[in-house]
């Protein structure tokens, strides 16, 4: 069977020329039909957008803005650059306000990309900033005018980006943060309930895959304490819960003690968590750590009255 291409890379190729064609048109239609002499250039401009921005929306299927506003941010910028070379007017768009759309335009970029990486702002600022000092070279502007440019056109427009995508970025933590608080909290609540209402061990082990959900990990244990004649503290797992990226095959960890780990009882013993690393662990228990796959582990101690009885455990397989 062949195999289905996930993805289509003439499509936006021809999104941009398709848009390139379209704002040429729009330009005509807008200025044949609704221009007139006191209607102003840039809101003529500003009605071919809404038609650039308008059809790319209708034709990207999958609601991406990246090339919708790529698109008319070159054209424009071109048409500009066109225009003082040669007089010939073409976009309606003095500098100043070629500089405005390109901000707004940048704005719209950082707020709504799919793609969250950087460098693609970061190019979209630059070639804002790279038009900013190729106009101004085209023009015989007083020096105070010149500076303002500079200051709106390249400073001004890196940092209200800069910000733009700030905010974006902790909303985005923000929401994902409460969505998590959110799942944990509902764990929760479905573990207390199946404490309550479960008369046999079925209960423990469904509130610990219900706590296993509600994570990042891979693996969920609850292990017992035991106290050895010597006084050594060992554990024994009664119960687990296994996520889909838990290897195949037997583990070893059924059972055990923590005499390759003595910090690990002594933080469980005072109520504490304890966060392991297994590149940090002491040779042979990092090699047998890493022989079952398990990259870090999370325990936390369970107390009765403020005695350390067992831990409740969380693997990550992955990182």
């Amino acid at each position: 069977m062949d195999p289905v291409p996930t993805s289509d890379p003439i499509r936006p190729r021809l999104v941009v020329l398709w848009t390139a064609l379209l704002s040429s048109s729009a330009v005509l239609v807008v200025e044949n039909l609704i221009a007139s002499p006191g209607f102003h250039a840039p809101y003529r401009t500003a009605a071919v957008l809404m038609i650039i921005a308008l059809a790319a929306f209708e034709l990207l299927g999958d609601k991406r803005t990246e090339m919708m506003l790529v698109g008319p941010a070159v054209i424009f910028g071109i048409l500009s650059i066109v225009e003082l070379r040669t007089g010939v007017l073409m976009s309606y768009f003095d500098p100043s306000a070629t500089v405005g759309l390109l901000i707004l335009l940048g704005i719209l970029f950082a707020a709504t990309r799919v793609n969250r990486r950087v460098m693609p702002v970061v190019l979209f600022t630059l070639g804002t900033g790279a038009y900013t000092l190729v106009s101004l070279s085209l023009q015989d502007l007083p020096l105070p005018h010149v500076f303002g440019r500079v200051l709106l056109g390249v400073v001004g427009q890196i940092l209200s980006v800069y910000v733009t995508v700030r905010i974006i970025d902790r909303l985005g933590t923000a929401a994902a943060r409460n969505a998590k608080s959110l799942a944990i909290q509902k764990a929760l609540a479905r573990c207390s309930h199946l404490l309550l209402t479960s008369r046999d061990e079925q209960g423990v082990q469904l509130a610990l895959a219900a706590l296993l959900d509600a994570t990042d990990a891979d693996y969920a244990y609850i292990d017992v304490n035991r106290t050895e004649d010597d006084g050594r503290i060992t554990w024994h797992i009664n119960h687990d819960a296994l996520g889909i990226n838990v290897p195949d095959g037997p583990s070893s960890f059924g059972s055990g003690n923590y005499d390759d780990m003595p910090w690990v009882p002594v933080e469980l013993g005072a109520g504490r968590p304890v966060r392991i690393r297994i590149v940090d662990l002491p040779e042979p228990l990092r090699s047998r750590y890493q022989a079952e796959g398990i990259r870090s582990e999370l325990a936390a101690p369970i107390m009765i009255e403020g005695r350390w009885i067992g831990t409740i455990g969380f693997s990550d397989f992955w990182r």
